[in-house]
């Protein structure tokens, strides 16, 4: 599983940055984990 940073949110769109050579093949699930607050 390649791990990847959240980048920007905008409604329905999900901007998520992967270190290189490790992106995800396409149409791949997203799972997020969060700890903290909800802004």
């Amino acid at each position: 599983m390649s791990k990847g940073h959240v980048m920007q949110v905008m409604g329905p769109v999900v901007d998520v940055r992967f270190p290189t050579g490790e992106l995800p093949a396409i149409n791949n699930a997203l799972r997020v984990d969060y700890e903290g607050e909800v802004p």
